[in-house]
């Protein structure tokens, strides 16, 4: 589903035309048939290419009998997006579907963002918000704490609804098979280069709940695995693909409460979400304030001859 395609589909759709419905963008209407889908696959022995109608969504097998989605956009959080893994992963995530947004958008329109934890003289304790529910701090910052899969996937259904799902506790080699086979990139909460993980601060959610940040905590998007490695546009790297060996990537995921989000591929879902993204991009129209007309002249009062107080 490139570029061309989904713009073509979106049009169609919006307009009613799709194989003849005349439904609008967003209501019931055909959609495409996933055969139509090449995946190609190359092994060190052979190479066998179906009908091919898309480049975005081509896989590869590695010589280690794997799959790597190709063409998947990457972002670097080195300069100017300090902690903000979990927005540029959201991101390219986005891009991948050809749903066109920035960084800077995601972050000011869509990503739930609060405070630091900050220190409370009351009880001498840290009191702050939950990563299930809010990034904590600021994503340009390289003293930001993040989030978890559940705000990330609440700020992708902003977008629209139904268009993300945060996933829990599924395994590594689920994610690849159910996902990465089908040419689906997943967000993935794992650690920074897959180091060992340590408790970090420790705060008094507004539950009464005592809660550990677990550093240092990472998410980047898988998009593929072999005998030996899984594959992911990492934002700690330049590298479009960077690896890291499998046990290492486990423990990491399973230590990071073995988090995900997958984007949903209907095209129906798809087009509404770049058709939203669009309109909050379209100027509006000036509004003047109520009562700006200009209002008629009116004749200041005069006052009748004598009306002044004689002085007593």
């Amino acid at each position: 589903m490139n570029t061309a395609f989904l713009k073509r589909f979106c049009a169609a759709a919006c307009a009613g035309i799709l194989l003849g419905s005349l439904s609008a963008c967003g209501e019931p209407i055909t959609s495409p048939d996933p055969a139509a889908f090449s995946i190609t696959e190359v092994t060190a022995e052979t190479t066998i290419t179906t009908e091919a109608t898309t480049a975005r969504y081509r896989t590869e097998d590695t010589v280690n009998n794997g799959k790597i989605i190709q063409n998947v956009p990457h972002y670097s959080q080195l300069e100017s997006y300090l902690t903000a893994c979990e927005t540029l992963a959201a991101v390219s995530l986005l891009q991948y579907y050809d749903i066109e947004i920035t960084p800077d958008e995601f972050i000011g329109k869509y990503l739930p963002v609060a405070d630091y934890p900050h220190w409370e003289a009351y009880d001498n304790q840290l009191h702050g918000e939950s990563p299930w529910q809010y990034f904590l701090g600021d994503p340009m910052a390289q003293n930001a704490y993040g989030c978890y899969n559940t705000v990330i996937a609440k700020a992708l259904n902003q977008i629209t609804d139904g268009l993300a799902k945060p996933l829990n506790d599924v395994p590594l080699d689920q994610l690849c098979s159910t996902y990465i086979d089908n040419a689906q990139p997943v967000i993935l909460w794992a650690t920074m280069d897959m180091a060992e993980t340590h408790d970090g601060n420790s705060w008094i959610l507004p539950t009464g709940e005592k809660f550990t940040f677990i550093c240092p905590e990472h998410a980047l998007l898988l998009i593929g695995y072999d005998d030996e490695n899984y594959y992911f546009s990492d934002s700690l790297h330049e590298e479009d693909v960077y690896s890291y060996d499998k046990a290492s990537v486990e423990t990491a995921y399973a230590a990071m409460h073995s988090m995900s989000v997958v984007i949903s591929p209907n095209p129906d879902i798809l087009c509404l979400a770049k058709a939203n993204i669009e309109a909050t991009e379209q100027p509006q129209p000036a509004v003047e304030p109520a009562g700006s007309e200009e209002e008629p002249a009116v004749e200041p009062a005069v006052e009748p001859e004598g009306s002044e107080e004689e002085p007593q």
